[in-house]
């Protein structure tokens, strides 16, 4: 499970099934499913590149997203929302992922929820559960100086 879905398990707008296009079945022999793959689009947003997660520079892709669900997919990062793809299907040369999508609107929601809660228990007395005593000890002969 992703921090995000620990954090908002119950904030998830929505979720779609989809398969992974232009798969590498290389890359995907490294994939289990439960597996959270990181998302990536080039500036022209021509389309979606799925990479296994611990890999980078451009290695680690497993496969990518384009038409339909591409635009689908786009309009939530562009509205400021969480995007996360969990695989849950691995075949022969298939994988089916499922996006997870939490709205920006839910995460500003539910993070000044936490923070009220947060001031309200800091806000309260401190109140041991048992007491508790410092001690000094000085040393015989001890000399204050100036």
């Amino acid at each position: 499970m992703s921090i995000f879905s620990k954090i908002f398990s119950s904030k998830v707008l929505g979720e779609y099934i989809y398969h992974i296009e232009n798969i590498d079945n290389d890359e995907l022999k490294e994939c289990n499913v439960g597996d959270y793959l990181k998302i990536w689009f080039p500036e022209d947003k021509s389309l979606i590149n799925l990479y296994r997660l611990g890999t980078h520079s451009g290695f680690g892709r497993v496969g990518n997203i384009t038409g339909k669900f591409l635009k689908t997919i786009l309009s939530h990062f562009n509205c400021g929302d969480i995007v996360e793809a969990e695989i849950i299907e691995i075949s022969k040369g298939k994988c089916k992922i499922k996006w997870k999508v939490i709205t920006a609107e839910k995460i500003k929601q539910e993070t000044d929820s936490n923070i009220s809660k947060i001031k309200k228990e800091l806000s309260k007395p401190y109140s041991p559960k048992k007491s508790f005593i410092y001690e000094l000890y000085i040393r015989e002969n001890f000399e204050l100086r100036s």
